[in-house]
């Protein structure tokens, strides 16, 4: 039975008022806590630098634009007592404070307080990867590059370069990101990594996948029956190498020693030269054109002539010579690295007691053909698009005129062909040349996939699936329009590297504490229980800008929005100590390697 409020004539108000629950929230899954442990060698006047470190996070819910809009909002955070004993907070510094904090945090700061954020993280995300796969089988993943452009004529910006934006090339940085498609939350990042602009995508999707497997805890199945025949194509490709080698060292070794020839043949001439000038001036002979010594001189200079060839001959044959020698230390060394990685994905399959089946989207600009064979190799089924032009125009090619395309959208049509072999590519894959119209013009496109599905049976779903990585390109839409990242607040690199994370990290707890919302207990009567909707947008541009009055009692608090508010006549009950949720429970108990880092860590 619920304890009815004391009703208070005048009581408090919070202008914020979806604060208060993700402050009881963030308390109960330990996020304060993880804050208020991080040791920063910084002085406290009135607040310390952790209060002003979590304001910024708070403020982060909140959708602030700037560090300016925690005092000069138009309902300024720091002057919301009841949203700073929410968070346990006996007040909230002013923005110049918080600002002077994050431009003095060191590197070494963030990523202890990144660390302890990352563990909350990864208990949510094995929660996930456990209900996903029970229900379906495997997971799914994708992965992109989002630019925070800043303007040109700024010099303050540390370590920033320029680089493609958007179609532009803009000074500015580029962040990593990953994302896990959720049963629960539909989607939860996993990882967002700092670059500068001059960052491309081909350079970062190994690194996506690295950082994925460390959110997820878990890793494929590796692929070492594949590397072991890329090996052995290695080698017999190297055999050729290493015959026309010993060709061009015979041949280069024949034209060193026909140049030694040559070069006796024209000492010899030019001796018999010398002998006939002195003969030719003792007898005071003139040299004439059918003479002994002008066909001598003519001798010579064919000599000199074939010298000449000789030696432009040993020329060419070293150069070839040189460039297949450096051609074989390479093959050397990229064998020497294919067989070091088959042994690192034997092992790494002997020590994956548990591997997941992960199907990972990705879009053209991580796909060269280096990235997808090695992504193949280490386990992944790949949706992608081709990077290259040129195989769009040669499958289209190989496309009848009288061809029956597969109708996979309104304007969207697909042609497919199974067990395609795209050229100086290791392995077969199943290829899909999309045709979709962009008025006025007709386009092109070739879907890649690799896997043990038969997409090329199911046109439609496999166009369908890819374009769900749709789901990230939003997310990156949310964290511009609704987080600002692409609003750097401090001007400090350790600080932009946390507000980087600060963002994933709340994109994430919000859709947690809004499924924990729903679960609330409904209110007394009269008030009527408010249902949160699990939007992102509506829950930071509504739910923490909305007032409400707060009647506290021994049981609870209760949140009743007032009449200002779009959610007039609905309220929230806070019971008065909810059960905190255990960090054991949140560790993914099929990976008990993962438990041993954590605890590590």
């Amino acid at each position: 039975m619920i304890q009815q409020p004391k009703i208070q004539h005048n009581p408090a108000m919070t202008a914020h008022a979806y604060l208060l629950p993700f402050g009881e929230y963030a308390r109960t899954i330990g996020v304060i806590e993880e804050f208020q442990q991080v040791a920063v060698a910084q002085k406290t006047c009135v607040h310390t630098p952790q209060s002003k470190l979590l304001e910024a996070f708070v403020g982060t819910l909140a959708g602030m634009r700037g560090i300016k809009d925690l005092s000069l909002a138009e309902h300024p955070l720091d002057q919301d007592e009841l949203v700073a004993d929410a968070w346990d907070q006996k007040s909230w510094a002013d923005y110049s404070g918080v600002a002077r904090t994050l431009q003095q945090v060191s590197q070494a700061e963030v990523e202890k307080l990144i660390t302890g954020l990352q563990r909350i993280n990864q208990g949510f995300i094995r929660q996930e990867v456990e209900l996903a796969l029970a229900e379906v089988g495997y997971l799914v993943v994708d992965g992109d590059l989002s630019c925070i452009p800043v303007c040109k004529q700024s010099t303050r910006f540390p370590q920033v370069a320029y680089g493609h934006m958007s179609d532009m090339v803009r000074l500015g940085y580029q962040v990593g990101l990953v994302s896990l498609h959720s049963p629960r939350y539909g989607r939860l990042w996993l990882s967002i990594e700092h670059h500068p602009g001059n960052v491309t995508s081909v350079t970062q999707a190994l690194n996506l996948v690295r950082a994925a497997e460390a959110a997820l805890g878990g890793r494929p199945k590796r692929r070492p029956d594949l590397l072991a025949q890329r090996i052995v194509q290695h080698e017999q490709v190297g055999q050729v190498v290493w015959d026309r080698l010993a060709t061009h060292r015979q041949a280069w070794q024949s034209a060193q020693a026909e140049q030694q020839q040559r070069k006796q043949q024209v000492q010899e001439g030019q001796a018999q030269v010398t002998q006939l000038e002195q003969v030719y001036a003792a007898k005071d002979r003139p040299e004439r054109a059918c003479s002994q010594l002008a066909k001598a001189h003519q001798q010579l200079e064919r000599l000199h002539k074939r010298l000449t060839q000789a030696a432009e001959k040993d020329h060419k044959l070293a150069k070839s010579l040189q460039r297949l020698q450096q051609q074989w230390a390479q093959h050397e060394q990229t064998g020497q690295e294919l067989t070091q990685r088959l042994a690192h994905l034997i092992q790494e399959n002997e020590h994956n007691a548990q591997p997941l089946r992960i199907l990972l989207r990705m879009d053209a600009g991580f796909g060269s053909y280096a990235n997808l064979i090695e992504l193949i190799e280490l386990g992944y089924e790949i949706y992608t698009k081709a990077r290259s032009a040129q195989v769009v125009r040669s499958l289209l090619a190989e496309v009848p005129a009288d061809f029956a395309w597969v109708r996979v959208g309104p304007d969207a049509l697909l042609a497919t062909w199974q067990g395609f072999r795209l050229p100086n590519f290791a392995y077969p894959v199943q290829v899909a040349v999309a045709r979709f119209k962009d008025p006025p013009h007709l386009k092109h496109n070739v879907l890649l996939y690799f896997g043990p599905e038969s997409r090329c049976e199911q046109p439609q779903a496999w166009y369908v699936f890819y374009n769900g990585r749709q789901t990230i390109e939003a997310g990156i839409k949310e964290q511009k329009h609704i987080f600002y990242l692409h609003r750097i607040k401090v001007r400090s690199l350790p600080a932009i590297v946390l507000q980087e994370y600060l963002v994933l990290f709340a994109a994430n707890f919000i859709r947690w504490a809004m499924r924990w919302m729903q679960t609330l207990p409904p209110p007394p009567a009269p008030w009527q229980p408010h249902t949160p909707s699990l939007s992102i947008k509506r829950a930071v541009q509504v739910g923490t800008h909305t007032s409400a009055y707060v009647h506290a009692s021994p049981a609870g608090r209760l949140i009743a929005f007032t009449h200002l508010s779009c959610f007039f006549h609905q309220a929230l009950w806070l019971p008065a100590q909810p059960t905190p949720i255990p960090k054991k429970m949140m560790i993914f108990s099929h990976f008990p390697w993962f438990e041993q880092w954590l605890h590590k860590t």
